[in-house]
């Protein structure tokens, strides 16, 4: 399945911040700041920050109760996907999704 332009950016505006929030609470990769409105990202390392989340998924109600200001729309989503399968590869300088299976 291909996600639309549309999908794929709804897809991004919640999952990077809430890797951002994993990052900064639990301190994963110091060299990764501001993963949310980074021009690259590092997959190796941005895995490193997922496999911390989920490993406790309980850390996405910890992001809830700091992100008041997500639509419910958007908090449903994030809490009705707690397992996410997330790979990024790199094929000619480019780096493309692999696999996304919720957020």
């Amino acid at each position: 399945m291909t996600l639309s332009q549309k999908d794929a950016q709804l897809y991004y505006s919640l999952w990077l911040p809430l890797i951002d929030f994993v990052n900064r609470k639990y301190r994963v990769k110091r060299t990764l700041k501001n993963i949310a409105t980074a021009k690259r990202l590092d997959p190796a390392a941005v895995k490193e920050v997922a496999d911390k989340l989920w490993s406790d998924v309980g850390i996405i109600d910890d992001y809830l109760k700091e992100r008041t200001d997500l639509p419910e729309e958007h908090r449903k989503c994030i809490r009705r996907n707690p397992v996410a399968v997330f790979a990024a590869v790199s094929g000619h300088g480019a780096e493309r999704v692999a696999g996304v299976l919720g957020v």
